[in-house]
């Protein structure tokens, strides 16, 4: 039963990023008209999950979505 796993597991996963990015956090109430968002930046979208539960308060992390921002300037050489 565990050589199925490893026989399966085959899929490559590259590495996390290694500086922060930026990540923008929607709350969204579908029942309600209202919507707040936040900016942070951080490796990963649990530790941007993290410092915005810091910065907002009663942040209902049920109803957020994490999405990565893009990159509109392009970094200097």
């Amino acid at each position: 039963m565990s050589d199925y796993f490893t026989k399966q597991n085959t899929k490559e996963v590259g590495p996390g990023p290694e500086t922060e990015i930026e990540w923008l956090l929607v709350e969204e109430y579908k029942d309600l008209p209202t919507t707040r968002c936040l900016v942070v930046t951080a490796k990963t979208a649990y530790q941007a999950m993290c410092k915005a539960d810091r910065l907002i308060q009663g942040l209902n992390k049920n109803v957020c979505k994490l999405y990565q921002n893009p990159k509109i300037f392009k970094e200097k050489e």
